[in-house]
């Protein structure tokens, strides 16, 4: 019984923070969405709204009311709740095992990517549902009236996306998510390690929950900066409609990718695949 608890227990911790840490940054991943799909609109001349980070607080707030920092709530707490649980959890027990049957300390770098990929690529995969009603959900109010989907929560938003767009379109925005959590193993467990281990040696090998706060808060900023591109690759691809000539806007995550980068330098800034 033992054995089995704490087999399971990265996957039950991971899922937990996860569903937590949602509820605390719910309304800035909110706004993050809402920035990512004005910029696409300013490049494609559709709006003049701005792209600064208080203004579209300011804007949503004003316009909607605080509740609508937390639209979506119910899919990212139920997308959470698997991409967190697995993203974390196997990559937690492949690389247990891997050091384990080597009796070592650390992984290679190929193991790094192995353990990475396998966590990421599954909570992606299980988990996109929920994610593409999440981003939806978050953004409805920036299409016109007439063009909202207006879901009343998840359950309704999955049903309706299956019945009116098909079963697969739930994993549309997949390949860009699969990327993204592979580049997010990668770029903050792995970061959190190394620079822990730097900052306690700096401090005569001092493990402490100051060290670790710091270690996660560096960690964190490195991997949103190299998640970036492909987050907001999946933003779009996951609200994308059909224009009046029966046509989606991308045809994939590399159309995607290709059409936002020219599509920002007409506003003298970085590429639309690093708006935030």
């Amino acid at each position: 019984m033992l054995d089995a608890l704490e087999a399971v227990r990265p996957f039950l911790v991971a899922g937990i923070a996860g569903m937590l840490g949602t509820l605390v940054v719910q309304p800035a991943d909110n706004v993050k969405s809402r920035i990512q799909l004005i910029n696409e609109s300013r490049g494609m001349h559709q709006t003049t709204k701005s792209t600064k980070l208080l203004d579209v607080a300011s804007s949503i707030l004003r316009e909607e009311g605080w509740t609508s920092f937390y639209k979506g709530l119910d899919s990212s707490l139920f997308r959470q709740s698997l991409f967190s649980t697995f993203r974390l959890g196997i990559y937690k027990w492949i690389s247990d095992t891997l050091k384990k049957r080597h009796e070592k300390t650390g992984l290679s770098p190929l193991e790094l990517v192995y353990a990475s990929a396998c966590g990421g690529t599954v909570a992606a995969l299980i988990s996109n549902p929920f994610d593409l009603c999440m981003v939806r959900c978050q953004a409805d109010n920036l299409l016109p009236v007439e063009r909202r989907r207006n879901y009343r929560h998840v359950f309704d938003a999955i049903y309706r996306v299956q019945k009116e767009e098909g079963i697969k379109t739930l994993w549309r925005g997949s390949s860009p998510a699969v990327i993204r959590a592979t580049v997010a193993n990668l770029s903050t467990i792995a970061t959190y390690d190394v620079i822990k281990d730097l900052i306690s040696r700096r401090l005569e090998n001092k493990d402490t929950t100051a060290v670790r706060m710091a270690a996660a808060a560096l960690s964190t900023v490195i991997g949103t900066t190299m998640i970036l591109p492909f987050d907001n690759i999946k933003t779009k691809l996951m609200m994308m409609k059909e224009g009046a000539d029966k046509k989606m806007p991308y045809r994939g995550t590399f159309d995607c990718m290709v059409k936002s980068i020219p599509v920002s330098y007409t506003h003298l800034t970085l590429p639309t695949i690093y708006s935030v």
